[in-house]
């Protein structure tokens, strides 16, 4: 199932911007061996801000703590090369790399250099994931190249738990996101 941006933006709009939350949000990712979850960088357009902190919410149900560029203190604010070296040291350092797909992140300059940025680093190759999203309009947003690499959908089984599944594009079959 294919997440719906309203759902993502909901769980984002409930987002506490009190400082003790912004310090949870806001953890360092340079020390790999100290956090207990898996880490996912997510490139998106920073037009869809909240919901990223949707995805962000409903990632850590499942015990991945989501990367986002604006949440990270270190990230200059205006931006310049050294945006691009603090991006790229975060990809570096993430387990998964997420690509929220939106009508916005299909215009972004930034989003497609994060992609092939991640691709160009052999560990993290396979584990690329496109996470499709449908607007109200049950539209869905991309561009071809997308259809190089997994494809991540929320699964509701039978008895109402939801699960994040991820298939490639020539292998429909679903499997558990943390296998």
């Amino acid at each position: 199932m294919t997440l719906r941006q309203s759902e993502l933006r909901a769980l984002g709009r409930r987002m506490d911007f009190s400082t003790s939350s912004l310090e949870v949000l806001t953890e360092s990712y340079r020390n790999r061996a100290s956090l207990l979850h898996r880490r996912a960088f997510l490139s998106h357009s920073h037009l869809d801000q909240v919901m990223a902190v949707g995805l962000k919410r409903k990632l850590a149900q499942v015990g991945i703590k989501l990367y986002v560029d604006w949440l990270d203190l270190t990230v200059p604010r205006v931006t310049d090369v050294n945006t691009a070296r603090r991006i790229q040291e975060a990809i570096r350092n993430c387990d998964y790399f997420l690509y929220l797909v939106t009508a916005n992140s299909a215009k972004s300059i930034w989003c497609p250099w994060e992609l092939g940025y991640a691709d160009g680093i052999a560990l993290l190759r396979d584990n690329i994931y496109v996470v499709p999203t449908m607007d109200d309009d049950d539209v869905e947003h991309g561009k071809e190249y997308l259809g190089l690499y997994r494809i991540m959908d929320l699964y509701c089984e039978e008895n109402g738990t939801e699960r994040f599944v991820y298939h490639d594009t020539q292998d429909m079959s679903r499997h558990c996101f943390r296998d």
